[in-house]
């Protein structure tokens, strides 16, 4: 085995959830949403619930494209 294949397995892909599609059209909800997230995110990171922290970062990610699309 070389050193690349060894490395390489220590890399996962995780798969991301589609954002809802029940979601607002109206971009002041969609900011509540967002501010929702958020604080659950904070919430996360301070019981060191990194993966459920980033999970969170994620969606609020794809909300703010949704928001300001590019």
């Amino acid at each position: 085995m070389t050193l690349v294949a060894i490395a390489e397995a220590d890399y996962v892909q995780v798969p991301i959830e589609p954002l809802d599609d029940t979601l607002p059209e109206d971009p002041e909800k969609i900011a509540e949403v967002i501010e929702k997230l958020e604080t659950e995110m904070r919430d996360a990171a301070r019981k060191f619930q990194f993966e459920r922290a980033a999970e969170l970062r994620d969606k609020v990610k794809g909300l703010r494209t949704k928001l300001v699309p590019l």
